[in-house]
C-alpha cells in the first residue's frame, strides 16, 4: 500500500471566513475602528491557522477483505479495515472506496489511537468484470478547525476476479444439431463408438478405457484412440470484436455474456470447448478456466480468421466453431474467411453478431444484418435480452 496523492486545500467555509474578514477590514477602514482590525486579523488567523494545523494522516493503512472471485451482478460482501500505524491519534475522517469492480462507497472512520482499527462491511454489487490487483482508497479529514481538508489517496490490495455474468440453457440448438443423428448425448469424448480416426495424447476427462496401451508404452506416456463421434463433440468458441473508440462497452460485453453462456452450456452437455480470446487460445478448457479467461478479455482489433489457424487444426472434422463479433463493414469479410476455413476442415460455423444499429444513437433507425455466407447467424439486437439473442 503506498500513498498516491496527498494535498491540501480550503473548504468552502474558508471562503466564508475570508469573505468575512475582507468586510471587516473594508468596514474598519471606513470607520477608522480599531476593534474591527483585530477582529478581522482573529477571523483570518483561524482560517491560517486551520491549514497549518492539519494532521498529515500518514499513519493510516487501509485493507479490504473481500471474496477472491465474483460474479458480475452479484452482492458481496466487502470489508474494510483502517488502522492507525503511527504513534499519533488520527482525527475522524471521511473514507471513500473506490474499487473499480464495485459502486464507490464512502464511510465514516472514528478517531484512532495510536494501533487501533477501524472496520466496516458493506454489501457490495459487482458490476465490471475484469482481474484486479488494487484499488484506490481516499482518506479526508478537516480537523481541527474545518477551515481547510487533509486529503490522501492510497492503492490498497484488492485481489479479486470478476468474471461475466451468464445464463443457464437446458440446450443449445447449434449444438444439439450438429449431424450426430440418434448417438447418445451423455457420450463424453474418449468413450466414442463411431468410426475410428486415429490415436492422440491423452487430456484430462479422457476414460482409461480409450487408453492405447501398446502405443503409450512406445511413446512413454498415455495415448488413447479417438473415433469420429468425439470431433463432433469439440467446440472452438472464438470472440472478437474491434474497438473503434465509438462503439459503447455494452456491445462487447454482452458478446462475453453470450460465450460464457455458450462454454458452459457445451460442457455441461460432454463437449470438448476451447476459448481464443484477445490474451490467446485456451484448448480443452473447464469453465471455471473459461470464466477466468473472459473476466480478462478484452476488445480486439486483430480479425479472427488469422487467429483460428491452431483452432481449428485441434477441433478436427466435423467440430463446431462459435464466432461472436460485431456486424460491420470491417468485420463482415473477416467473419466469412473465417467461416470458409473452418468448411474447408469440415467444421461448421454458428456466427454471433451485433447488430450495427448497437451502437448508434437512439432513435437511429435500425441496420439490417444479412446473414453470414455459409454459417448459421443469429443477430443481437439493441433492447434484446441474451436469452432470446442465444435463442434459449
Amino acid at each position: 500500500m503506498s500513498v498516491v496523492r496527498s494535498s491540501r486545500r480550503f473548504s468552502r467555509r474558508a471562503l466564508s471566513a475570508v469573505l468575512i474578514g475582507g468586510a471587516l477590514i473594508l468596514a474598519g477602514t471606513t470607520a477608522q475602528a480599531g476593534w474591527l482590525f483585530v477582529l478581522a486579523a482573529g477571523v483570518l488567523g483561524v482560517v491560517a491557522g486551520s491549514f497549518l494545523l492539519l494532521p498529515r494522516l500518514q499513519g493510516a493503512e487501509v485493507a479490504r477483505d473481500l471474496p477472491r472471485r465474483v460474479r458480475v451482478g452479484d452482492e458481496v460482501p466487502v470489508g474494510l479495515r483502517v488502522r492507525n500505524s503511527g504513534k499519533r491519534s488520527l482525527p475522524v475522517m471521511r473514507v471513500e472506496d473506490s474499487l473499480e469492480a464495485f459502486d464507490p462507497v464512502v464511510l465514516c472512520s472514528k478517531e484512532l489511537g495510536s494501533g487501533a482499527t477501524a472496520r466496516a462491511e458493506t454489501l457490495r454489487l459487482a458490476q465490471r468484470r475484469g482481474i484486479y490487483e488494487s484499488g484506490s482508497v481516499c482518506l479526508e479529514t478537516s480537523a481541527p478547525l474545518g477551515f481547510a481538508r487533509r486529503r490522501i489517496v492510497q492503492e490498497a490490495p484488492a485481489l479479486v476476479t470478476v468474471v461475466p455474468a451468464w445464463i443457464d440453457l437446458d440446450g443449445w440448438s447449434p449444438l444439439q444439431s450438429g449431424g450426430r443423428g440418434g448417438e447418445d448425448p451423455s457420450a463424453r469424448a474418449g468413450q466414442g463408438t463411431g468410426d475410428y480416426l486415429g490415436v492422440r495424447d491423452y487430456r484430462p476427462g479422457d476414460s482409461l478405457r480409450a487408453v492405447h496401451w501398446r502405443s503409450a508404452a512406445r511413446a512413454g506416456r498415455l495415448i488413447v484412440t479417438e473415433y469420429e463421434e468425439e470431433t463432433r463433440r469439440r467446440v472452438l468458441i472464438a470472440l472478437g470484436a474491434p474497438d473503434t473508440g465509438v462503439i459503447p462497452d455494452l456491445t462487447f460485453e454482452a458478446l462475453v455474456r453470450g460465450a460464457a453462456s455458450i462454454a458452459n452450456c457445451a460442457i455441461q452437455s460432454g463437449h470438448q470447448v476451447s476459448l481464443l480470446h484477445s490474451g490467446g487460445e485456451l484448448p480443452n478448457a473447464r469453465f471455471s478456466e473459461c470464466l477466468e479467461a473472459l473476466a480478462a478479455s478484452a476488445p480486439d482489433n486483430r480479425p479472427l480468421s488469422s487467429r483460428l489457424g491452431p483452432g481449428l487444426a485441434r477441433l478436427g472434422a466435423g467440430g463446431t466453431m462459435v464466432l461472436l463479433s460485431c456486424d460491420s463493414e470491417q468485420t463482415r469479410p473477416d467473419l466469412e474467411e473465417a467461416t470458409r476455413m473452418a468448411a474447408s476442415r469440415g467444421c461448421r460455423t454458428v456466427a454471433m453478431v451485433a447488430e450495427p444499429g448497437w451502437w448508434l444513437p437512439r432513435g437511429a433507425p435500425s441496420q439490417p444484418v444479412t446473414p453470414v455466407t455459409g454459417a448459421i447467424t443469429k443477430t443481437l439486437r439493441r433492447g434484446g435480452t441474451l436469452r432470446t439473442w442465444l435463442g434459449a
